[in-house]
């Protein structure tokens, strides 16, 4: 049986409640607590992948009113103090993309299937880029886009520019005409980033733009590190020359350093497990708290 958010589960002698956790659709913290009041269980809230800032296509992160006795919350940028703000990152983007497009040429932005995609669709098309431009997307986003249309988080006329066909794709490749491809593949791994990546990338008038973080063994960001007019091999074992545009932005949708510190001042639990960040973003993190926080990592047991 599908629980939506802000509902409720017991789980024998536990009960679990769920809130939006504002990271993409279907993103949840988990609240468990004792069914009996009797009970000396611990009150544990699990943030999960989590964002307080509202996107376009979702709402921001809620919280448990309630006390809670032990907090579990990711930590993926913790250290990073001065992030630039969503809605700066966001005009950055939409003024290079314009720019691009009016200079003739094509953008591609690879991006991860679940949530990136649509944010960013709904960034282009907020961003005045619809106005002038077609914008289609590609991959296996188009699933996840229907997905998020069924749940009414999609802007009006998504999934009318979803590329279904090889006939559709092809005709968009080779069109002559400046126009927006979002497709699915943020890392350049196998699939159709990697094919658009390989048809336009020798146009210096074209532009490849990434939006979130990338592995640095990843090929997208060897991309971004080789020179204007170098050779590269993606995939398909084809040689392609480089001559269009590389960037990368942070469309982030996690909690920054600050946001993790006001979170647990605000719940004041009286023990924090720091989860899914470095053992560097972690420690600047216990640094600068007040309040008992602790390193976690997977496959390790922590008694509760």
């Amino acid at each position: 049986k599908m629980i939506e958010p802000g509902g409720r589960k017991e789980l024998g002698p536990f009960r679990a409640s769920f809130y939006p956790a504002g990271h993409i659709l279907g993103a949840i913290g988990v609240y468990v607590t004792p069914v009996s009041t009797l009970s000396i269980m611990p009150r544990i809230f699990f943030t999960g992948d989590s964002s307080v800032t509202d996107q376009h296509t979702i709402a921001s992160a809620e919280f448990p009113s309630e006390s809670v006795d032990i907090l579990i919350t990711e930590s993926t940028y913790g250290g990073q103090r001065n992030r630039e703000s969503r809605a700066a990152v966001e005009q950055r983007m939409v003024d290079i993309t314009l720019e691009t497009l009016r200079n003739g040429g094509k953008v591609l932005c690879p991006a991860l299937t679940v949530g990136r995609s649509q944010e960013l669709y709904a960034t282009l098309k907020r961003g005045g880029v619809f106005d002038e431009f077609p914008v289609f997307i590609d991959g296996s986003a188009r699933t996840m886009t229907e997905i998020y249309q069924d749940h009414g988080c999609a802007p009006e006329g998504m999934v009318d520019d979803l590329l279904y066909g090889n006939a559709k794709r092809a005709s968009v490749t080779d069109s002559s005409d400046p126009l927006v491809v979002i497709a699915s593949g943020g890392m350049l791994m196998p699939s159709l980033a990697v094919y658009y990546t390989e048809e336009w990338a020798n146009d210096e008038r074209n532009l490849i733009m990434f939006s979130s973080y990338l592995d640095p063994c990843s090929p997208a960001a060897h991309l971004l590190k080789i020179r204007p007019g170098s050779r590269f091999t993606l995939k398909h074992g084809v040689e392609v020359t480089l001559n269009a545009r590389v960037m990368q932005y942070g469309l982030v949708a996690h909690l920054s350093h600050n946001e993790i510190l006001q979170i647990v001042d605000s719940l004041r639990p009286s023990r924090t497990f720091l989860v899914h960040g470095d053992a560097h973003a972690m420690d600047e993190l216990i640094r600068d708290s007040h309040l008992s926080m602790e390193k976690a990592f997977m496959n390790e047991r922590y008694a509760l």
